[in-house]
């Protein structure tokens, strides 16, 4: 869809996520208390990246294998943003430290 308001063009695409992307992630335990586990199946050079609920990195890891851990026994409790990154491709998702 194309939107003209004077001299401003406005064109708004339609956003999609790859379906299999999404499936094949697995963040548990969500709440968590010492350890976040991630599983990504068949991604290379995939990092992850938290941050607290204002933007501030907290920690950031290269992960290897097909499922990570994260320690966050050092975390204050309360609502963290995880940001995923593998083979060109982002997901954010929140996770809550008890």
């Amino acid at each position: 869809m194309i939107i003209k308001r004077g001299n401003i063009t406005l064109n708004v695409g339609t956003l999609s996520v790859d379906d299999n992307w999404v499936q094949s992630l697995s963040i548990y335990p969500n709440p968590a208390k010492d350890i976040i586990n991630i599983k990504l199946n068949n991604y290379q050079n995939t990092s992850a990246t938290l941050y607290d609920i204002s933007g501030r990195l907290m920690f950031e890891k290269k992960l290897n294998s097909d499922i990570s851990s994260i320690d966050v026994s050092n975390l204050n409790n309360g609502m963290y943003l995880l940001k995923i990154n593998a083979e060109n491709k982002t997901i954010t998702k929140r996770v809550i430290k008890q």
